[in-house]
């Protein structure tokens, strides 16, 4: 009887272990449910209602928002089978190369009839360079001597963006484009600068953007105008550093965003509670 006994309680010891474990278990997935985390990442639910809010917001102004769907909801959709590579652009430019046999090279193309051809493509990227453009101005005069003044006549100089400047449009174009859209700051700058060919210092890159605020303030403003008659605008005071003699300072920059328009910003102040002045 004792050994039975002992055997029951081993039993039902094992059966109460195993329950736990599958309590604990069950605990952990209804935690994770409630966090959203559990399943595919589609699948998740939003942490907030943001973006529902937004939406509100805009339809209550009278915009017409892009619909919310449902973050449960995963709308049903067929898996395309792969069709093969997808075709290159046809704005890209082409070179042709002609790949002849042997044979062919050997005794002519007279000695073969052609029956067709096959192509394929890769794809090649010329290095950038630097380049410098050379803008000659002739002087001329009249052949007709007979007027007592002699007239010289000379075409104008070409507009160029910083007047009397070293850098093209383009070059200009390019360095604004790396430092403002592809986030590359003037040091990183210098060295893609310096492999193509030119030692450009970083600092005479900074005056020639500087130089350019004043050619597109009417583009500035202009953005301003149509940032304005948004139905609700996004800001923020980003924090930066400012240079002192002494050590660094902190400050801010209010950041303004028009939803699917422009980011602009919106003046600075040394504290977050400074006076907002889009100008």
């Amino acid at each position: 009887m004792q050994v039975e006994s002992e055997s029951r309680v081993q039993v039902a010891e094992e059966e109460a272990a195993h329950y736990k474990k599958l309590y604990r278990e069950l605990l952990e997935k209804y935690r994770k449910l409630e966090l959203g985390i559990l399943g595919q990442k589609r699948e998740r639910f939003v942490p907030n209602d943001q973006q529902l809010s937004l939406a509100i917001i805009a339809q209550m102004l009278g915009a017409t928002p892009a619909p919310v769907a449902a973050p449960s909801q995963v709308e049903a959709h067929t898996r395309q089978k792969p069709t093969g590579r997808k075709p290159l652009p046809e704005n890209l430019p082409r070179i042709d190369i002609e790949m002849l046999p042997e044979e062919v090279e050997a005794f002519g193309k007279e000695a073969f009839v052609q029956i067709g051809e096959d192509v394929c493509e890769t794809v090649e990227r010329r290095p950038a360079s630097v380049v410098v453009v050379r803008v000659h101005k002739p002087k001329f005069v009249p052949k007709d001597k007979t007027q007592t003044d002699a007239i010289v006549v000379q075409a104008q100089s070409p507009e160029l963006p910083i007047e009397r400047g070293l850098a093209g449009p383009a070059f200009l174009a390019d360095s604004i484009v790396k430092r403002w859209q592809d986030h590359l700051p003037l040091h990183r700058q210098e060295r893609i600068y310096a492999r193509e060919g030119w030692a450009l210092a970083r600092s005479t890159i900074c005056g020639w953007h500087q130089s350019l605020k004043t050619l597109v303030a009417p583009l500035i403003e202009a953005m301003w105008e149509d940032a304005l008659q948004a139905p609700y605008l996004c800001t923020d005071a980003t924090g930066v550093l400012v240079q002192a003699l002494d050590k660094c300072r902190s400050a801010h920059f209010f950041v303004v965003a028009a939803p699917e328009k422009h980011v602009l910003f919106g003046g600075s102040s040394p504290d977050r509670v400074g006076d907002f002045d889009p100008n």
